[in-house]
């Protein structure tokens, strides 16, 4: 029996990630991980960085870093509205490192600096999220 799919898009404010038929998305909410299957009731969550999962409907498994947005679900059509989002074959590692030691560093000093420390911890968390989706520990 082949299983129920729904249509998943995937928005930044530069692009269209994704658009297509999935089986499940697990996604980092505001409040922990949750997932949505097919036929899922409606519903309107805040997101968090972190890493997104989705089997399409083909089967295969898909991951992508998220930093932050909102994610809604109705009718079976999800869309999620991301500040951004990266497959591991998108990010540069070198480059995520430097961005995370550098927003920590920010965070920590901020009143020397003038940095906002939430910025810096935002940033913080986003290349966390990067570096976790292809650097999984």
């Amino acid at each position: 029996m082949p299983q129920r799919t729904y249509l998943l898009e995937i928005v930044t404010p530069e692009r269209l990630v994704f658009s297509g038929d999935v089986t499940s998305i697990t996604a980092p909410g505001e409040l922990g991980y949750f997932s949505v299957w097919a036929n899922h009731a409606p519903l309107l969550a805040a997101l968090r960085s972190g890493v997104l999962t989705f089997r399409e409907a083909q089967g295969e498994e898909k991951k992508l870093a998220v930093g932050g947005g909102f994610f809604e679900v109705a009718s079976n059509h999800a869309i999620l509205l991301a500040d951004s989002a990266e497959f591991p074959e998108e990010i540069d590692v070198e480059k995520e490192r430097e961005n995370l030691r550098l927003a920590r560093h920010q965070a920590s000093h901020s009143r020397s600096e003038q940095v906002d420390p939430e910025t810096a911890r935002v940033e913080a968390e986003r290349s966390a999220a990067r570096l976790k989706l292809v650097e999984p520990s």
